[in-house]
């Protein structure tokens, strides 16, 4: 948590923007999914438990 910004730098949905417009046919292996919330959604979050909050 300590390593992550307080507040996203990013503008309002850059999230939306990031991710696909529609879901995949087929399902998605759970790494890839996992990288997905690591470098899109994490990013664009702000994180009201840290510590600098």
């Amino acid at each position: 948590m300590e390593t992550l910004r307080v507040a996203p730098d990013s503008r309002p949905g850059a999230i939306r923007a990031a991710l696909p417009a529609q879901p995949p046919e087929q399902g998605e292996p759970f790494e890839k999914i996992l990288a997905d919330v690591d470098q899109v959604i994490l990013p664009g979050m702000v994180h009201w438990s840290h510590p600098m909050f």
